[in-house]
């Protein structure tokens, strides 16, 4: 019985989700959410706001990574002070490395075609929904 708990066990150790590997039995969304409530807890408030906006997360290589495409939020999280808060509250779930990721946006063509048209036109470009 003990052989088959052991393989249970490896098996969910290593388990992948959709986000990437996971810590234990948690993903790393789970951690997130449970990193953001530790940041309230522990009166990190204005840390604890910019890190609720951020959805994109992983483990790769048993490193956390934390993804923005907000210049923002890379240089907040990114600062020497938050990253040592960070770091505390993703050691509360074992992980002892972590990076914060600057995505780049990727516009799509549609996207691309309506930044030209706004810049040729300007003002007088009227767009229905915007």
């Amino acid at each position: 019985m003990s052989e088959y708990k052991t393989m249970i066990t490896t098996l969910s150790n290593s388990a992948k989700g959709e986000t990437g590997e996971r810590s234990g039995a948690l993903s790393p969304r789970t951690i997130w959410g449970k990193v953001i409530i530790y940041l309230r807890e522990h009166h990190l408030i204005a840390l604890h706001i910019a890190c609720g906006d951020i959805t994109d997360v992983s483990i790769n290589n048993g490193v956390f990574e934390i993804k923005t495409t907000e210049n923002f939020l890379y240089e907040l999280l990114s600062g020497p002070e938050n990253r040592k808060e960070l770091l505390k509250a993703l050691n509360t779930y074992g992980i002892e490395k972590f990076e914060v990721i600057k995505k780049e946006v990727v516009l799509t063509d549609s996207q691309k075609d309506l930044m030209k048209l706004k810049e040729y036109f300007g003002d007088k470009l009227i767009i229905e929904g915007e």
